[in-house]
């Protein structure tokens, strides 16, 4: 395995981001950083190698990046991926794959929220569109710095949550 310093990774690298349903106390970081490396210096791709970074940010989402100029991650690879971080989730018990859908922050710091309860929150008018939303969804490292915590008019929350509007008229 070629486990290397994340920021080293380029930008075009494969990101996957598993949240957190909470954010991990000390002990559970100091429990959890060794297993993800140990995982990580083991983990193979068609009995390959690939070249991979990770980071915990924020005590709550880890992010693991895969150099795909070298070698790319695979169907298999990606279950292998997913699954172990289920296992670790259960090792530290919380719950890091099937959690809240939408992470947002508010004056209480991250939250975690079902699209339903978030869609309720917008309603109520505790969240807009200048609210600070984790996308998820990006696929490539070189989009987190500018597209993954990011007001949610500029992500999918705007669109799916009708946010972009307010924003628009905000303005």
């Amino acid at each position: 395995m070629s486990l290397i310093s994340f920021p080293s990774l380029p930008p075009e690298s494969r990101l996957f981001i598993f949240s957190a349903s909470r954010q991990l106390s000390s002990d559970e970081l100091a429990t959890a950083v060794p297993i993800v490396e140990d995982f990580l210096e083991r983990w193979t791709v068609h009995k390959e190698d690939p070249t991979v970074g990770y980071q915990i940010r924020y005590g709550q989402f880890l992010l693991v990046a895969v150099d795909e100029s070298k070698l790319p991650p695979s169907g298999c690879s990606i279950d292998s991926l997913t699954r172990f971080t289920k296992q670790l989730g259960s090792q530290i018990g919380v719950e890091l794959v099937d959690g809240p859908e939408v992470f947002y922050r508010n004056a209480e710091g991250i939250q975690g929220a079902s699209r339903q309860q978030f869609a309720n929150l917008a309603a109520q008018g505790e969240v807009d569109a200048e609210t600070v939303v984790f996308n998820n969804a990006i696929q490539r490292l070189g989009e987190l710095d500018e597209s993954w915590e990011v007001a949610a008019h500029r992500s999918w929350h705007g669109r799916a949550f009708a946010l972009k509007e307010a924003a628009q008229q905000a303005v």
